[in-house]
């Protein structure tokens, strides 16, 4: 494409006229509406999400060692080890 296809196909752009003009005395000056200050509207409020409660921590005690409790599991356990191996056997015939 060579430049006058290029212009030719480009949008005009117009610069904005100023909408008032003044004209004299700084004392005359007139106020439009456009010249006024624009007061902006205060932000909205954000409204926060509703939240679940936190849970409360859990505190984990470690397991009391209490060796009386772990001695009788042991002989408890021993015991039925011990009646499961001769269930087992119970019926095993010697020749």
């Amino acid at each position: 494409m060579d430049q006058e296809t290029l212009e030719a196909n480009a949008p005009l752009v117009e610069e904005a006229a100023p909408d008032a003009e003044v004209v004299g005395d700084s004392d005359n000056i007139e106020v439009t509406e456009a010249d006024e200050q624009v007061v902006p509207e205060p932000p909205t409020p954000r409204i926060q999400k509703k939240r679940a409660p936190r849970p409360s921590p859990v505190v984990v005690q470690p397991p009391i060692a209490d060796h009386q409790f772990w001695s009788d599991m042991l002989v408890t356990k021993r015991e039925l080890d011990r009646e499961a191996t001769r269930s087992r056997y119970a019926n095993l015939v010697k020749f």
